[in-house]
């Protein structure tokens, strides 16, 4: 059986831009060849089509790398939390289980077989990285503040303790001053 090619290249182009809807890929463009191949004293046809298509950053844009900058943003914007309260470690916890998601479902999205990792994984990595590493800033500064408290607290009441036994002396003192006096 000899194959033969339908149309050049260009009309199959056109043909296939007609029929095929533009979503997550561009179609740019296909190249049809035809070959005829001497395969172990066997002559066979073969045809060759070369599909060229472009997968649009639009979506990537729209739906992955702006939620994960907004995250980030958030993340920074949570210096402004004073930090004697709960809430900025829970909060910084909860943006970064948001990025988490995030990754997931990347995951889900990016092609399983790769030699390399995409860009956007290691813009996610990364961004993941800068929040994680915010996130043990404010841990190590609520830690120091509490232990800065304590110190203090404890110096106040040592402070109070000679303040007392002072003003104990001093009592005694004067009960002693008056009953000398009489």
């Amino acid at each position: 059986m000899m194959l033969k090619v339908f149309g050049d290249s260009s009309w199959n182009t056109e043909l296939s831009l007609d029929n095929m809807a533009q979503s997550e890929w561009l179609f740019i463009n296909m190249v049809n060849s035809h070959h005829i191949v001497n395969n172990f004293f066997i002559t066979q046809s073969v045809m060759v089509y070369t599909i060229t298509m472009k997968r649009r950053s639009a979506l990537y844009i729209a739906n992955f790398l702006l939620p994960i900058m907004f995250f980030l943003c958030l993340d920074l914007a949570s210096f402004l939390i004073p930090v004697n309260g709960g809430e900025k470690l829970s909060f910084k916890v909860t943006v970064l289980l948001a990025v988490t998601v995030m990754q997931l479902i990347l995951n889900d999205i990016l092609p399983s077989s790769s030699d390399r990792i995409p860009l956007i994984a290691i813009y996610c990595i990364g961004i993941f990285g800068l929040m994680m590493m915010s996130l043990l800033e404010t841990i190590l500064l609520m830690y120091l503040m509490e232990k800065d408290s304590a110190a203090q607290d404890k110096e106040d009441q040592s402070l109070s303790e000679k303040v007392g036994k002072a003003n104990c002396c001093t009592s005694e003192i004067k009960q002693n001053f008056y009953k000398h006096s009489i």
